[in-house]
């Protein structure tokens, strides 16, 4: 316990520091308050962000910790975003993330060591990718068209990108369900805003289903569909309340169908006076998923439930309780509790320390830290409200 302190510690004067007049770092001018010139108006507005972390797991009572731990970049985001011009906008985001290992997954061959031969270690390298690249309208009433790569509107959390979650990882039911990145698909998305008292939003999307964990077919005709209701009411003028309802459904690479199922709320409060002080926001989500004719794994659910709490300007303090089960016979659910305390001095820096305790398959539970660095630098947009 006493290893924990000393970040604990770090954190906490540095909070104090930051809350005096002479610690108070110059705002920056925003992207839209910036004089503008000829060659600005024609260029994409430009952002890049990057998570650093350090990782130590340990199971209770082992003497040594568990590999793949140390300092590591955990994933950095490069973002162009600009309006085409009166009717279409355009977002490109590229994801650099370490490589996965796909050695002991599902289906994979490895190859069997030769007796009294020695393995040589692996280099772990890091990959590029798309996470999103799409056109969008802007200027159809109450109708919201997407074309191209996006995140799927399943559920809450997979609509968010990495350096957004509200812990360092995804809650352990998007990842076994949806995949260690959550669901990123190719398609169409239709949002439309249903003209109500309160704010009411539906979403379908047509996804190409190229997905391994959830959805694939040898048919390019075989698209997948989600589906997602959203009702945001405001109980009072410092209280939010957030429903929402999701539902897929598509093939699959084993020849079968798979369906999903979703439910999320959060209740948001945020004084009027001195909510820049303070704020505390609870959330849950469940997901059910049902992947026909897979052998291991072929129904999954759990859930995740979250608290946070900002205690000052700067200072989070959040906990977190989930669970991910699968109904294989002889399957043990896999439960696990977090507790974060965040420091972010502004909107484009934080550092965050994560401690866990997994309840897994194994006999004993694994202890985890993480301590994560979030850096933004350039135009970076405002984050959906979620």
């Amino acid at each position: 316990m006493k290893k924990y302190l000393l970040p604990l510690a770090v954190l906490a004067s540095v909070d104090a520091a930051a809350q005096s007049p002479e610690a108070t770092p110059t705002v920056a001018q925003s992207p839209m308050t910036r004089p503008i010139g000829a060659g600005q108006v024609f260029n994409p507005d430009t952002s890049i962000n990057f998570l650093t972390l350090y990782k130590s797991q340990k199971r209770e009572g082992a003497d040594k910790t568990e590999p793949d731990g140390g300092f590591m970049l955990q994933e950095a985001e490069i973002q162009f975003m600009a309006n085409v011009d009166a009717y279409f906008r355009a977002v490109a985001m590229f994801a650099v993330h370490p490589e996965h290992d796909h050695e002991h997954e599902e289906g994979a061959a490895v190859d069997p060591m030769v007796e009294g031969e020695e393995r040589e270690p692996e280099e772990k390298g890091y990959g590029i990718e798309p996470e999103e690249v799409y056109l969008e309208t802007t200027a159809l009433p109450y109708v919201t068209l997407k074309l191209g790569r996006f995140h799927a509107d399943l559920g809450r959390h997979n609509q968010l990108h990495t350096h957004a979650y509200p812990f360092v990882d995804a809650p352990l039911i998007n990842q076994r369900l949806l995949g260690e990145e959550g669901l990123i698909e190719n398609g169409l998305s239709a949002s439309i805003l249903v003209p109500l008292p309160w704010y009411a939003e539906v979403s379908a999307q047509a996804l190409q289903g190229d997905s391994p964990e959830l959805f694939s077919s040898e048919s390019s005709s075989d698209v997948a569909t989600v589906y997602r209701v959203r009702n945001l009411f405001d109980l009072t003028d410092e209280a939010t309340l957030d429903l929402g309802l999701s539902a897929a459904r598509g093939h699959n690479f084993w020849n079968g169908t798979t369906n999903v199922r979703g439910a999320d709320v959060s209740l948001k409060w945020r004084p009027t006076q001195g909510g820049k002080y303070q704020s505390i926001s609870l959330a849950a989500e469940y997901l059910q998923g049902e992947v026909g004719d897979r052998l291991i794994d072929s129904k999954l659910s759990g859930y995740s439930t979250w608290l946070q709490y900002q205690a000052t300007q700067r200072l989070w303090v959040q906990i977190r309780q989930e669970e991910a089960k699968s109904e294989d016979e002889g399957a043990k659910a896999h439960r696990k509790l977090s507790g974060l305390i965040g420091f972010n001095p502004t909107e484009f820096s934080s550092l965050r320390l994560q401690l866990d305790q997994l309840h897994d398959d194994e006999e004993k539970p694994l202890n985890s830290l993480l301590f994560q660095a979030n850096i933004t630098i350039g135009a970076h947009p405002a984050h959906a409200y979620n």
